[in-house]
C-alpha cells in the first residue's frame, strides 16, 4: 500500500467522521451515532495495522475518544429504550414509564457532558497530525505480522470463553480483520479456514455483537431500574429473564462457531 494510498484512507476517514459529528450535536440521532462510531473503529482497526511499523504509536485523539465514548452510552441507553418499548407488556405499563424515565434523564446527563462539546474542526486538525507521522513505508510484511498478532490474541481469547469480556475482545479482534479487509484478503490463507472467508467472520461478529447487546442490556436495566425490582415479580424481572434466556442461547452459538476454529 503506497503511502498516498494510506494518506487518502485517513483523509476520508476523517472528513465522514466529522460529517457525522455534525449530524449527531443536533439531536443526537441513533443512526448518526452508529455511523460516526462505525467510522471511528475503522479507523482505529486502520492504525492499529499501520502501527506495527510506526516509531510513533497512531491513535484516535483524547477529544475525539471522549465524544465517542459519550455517543455510544447515549446510544446503549436509547437502544435500552427502544428494547423496552417493543416489549409487549410495556405499553402503559407504570414500571416501564418508570425505568424509561431513568433511561431519558440519564441520557440527558451525557448530553450535557462538557468533554462532549469539541469543534468541528479538530477532524481536520487531526488528520493532519496523523499524516505527519506515518511511517515512511507500509509492506505486506506488516500486514502478516498484523495478522499473526490478531490470531495470538485470538488463541488466548478462545481458553476463556465463560468469561464476557473475552467474548467482547474476540469480537473486536475480529472487526480488526473486518475492517481491514482490503488488505488482508490478500492474506487470507494464514487465516484458520473458519474464518479465512469474510462473510464467516461477519456472520460470528453479529452473533457476538447480539451476545454483547443482551449482556449490556441487563446490566443497565440492572443499574438504572434496580429500584423498581421490589416486590412481586414484575414486567422488568420477565424482561430479565427472557433477555438471559437468549443470552444463553447465544452463548450455545458462539461455542459453536469457536469450536470450528482450529489453529496448526
Amino acid at each position: 500500500m503506497k503511502q498516498k494510498e494510506i494518506i487518502f484512507f485517513i483523509k476520508r476517514s476523517f472528513k465522514k467522521t466529522g460529517k457525522y459529528f455534525t449530524q449527531i450535536i443536533i439531536d443526537f440521532e441513533i443512526e448518526a451515532i452508529h455511523k460516526f462510531r462505525t467510522e471511528i473503529k475503522k479507523l482505529r482497526a486502520f492504525l492499529r495495522l499501520l502501527n506495527v511499523h510506526s516509531e510513533k504509536e497512531l491513535k484516535i485523539p483524547k477529544e475525539i475518544k471522549n465524544f465517542y465514548s459519550c455517543a455510544g452510552n447515549i446510544r446503549n441507553l436509547q437502544l435500552q429504550i427502544k428494547n423496552i418499548n417493543d416489549y409487549p407488556e410495556s405499553s402503559g405499563n407504570p414500571l416501564a414509564i418508570a425505568c424509561l424515565k431513568y433511561l431519558n434523564a440519564e441520557i440527558q446527563l451525557y448530553k450535557e457532558d462538557p468533554t462532549i462539546y469539541i469543534k468541528e474542526e479538530i477532524f481536520g486538525k487531526e488528520a493532519k497530525e496523523l499524516i505527519a507521522h506515518l511511517p515512511g513505508n507500509f509492506k505486506s510484511r506488516s500486514i502478516k505480522i498484523f495478522i499473526l498478532k490478531k490470531l495470538n490474541e485470538l488463541q488466548q481469547l478462545l481458553l476463556q470463553l465463560d468469561n464476557d469480556e473475552a467474548l467482547h475482545n474476540i469480537r473486536k479482534i475480529l472487526k480488526d480483520i473486518l475492517y481491514n479487509w482490503f488488505l488482508i484478503k490478500h492474506y487470507r490463507r494464514l487465516l484458520p479456514s473458519a474464518i479465512a472467508e469474510k462473510k464467516n467472520i461477519e456472520s460470528l461478529a453479529e452473533i457476538l455483537g447480539d451476545y454483547c447487546d443482551k449482556k449490556t442490556g441487563v446490566e443497565l436495566l440492572q443499574t438504572y431500574c434496580s429500584g423498581l425490582f421490589q416486590g412481586e415479580e414484575n414486567m422488568l424481572q420477565r424482561i430479565i429473564e427472557k433477555w438471559q434466556e437468549e443470552k444463553l442461547h447465544l452463548k450455545q452459538q458462539i461455542y459453536y462457531y469457536m469450536r470450528l476454529i482450529q489453529f496448526t
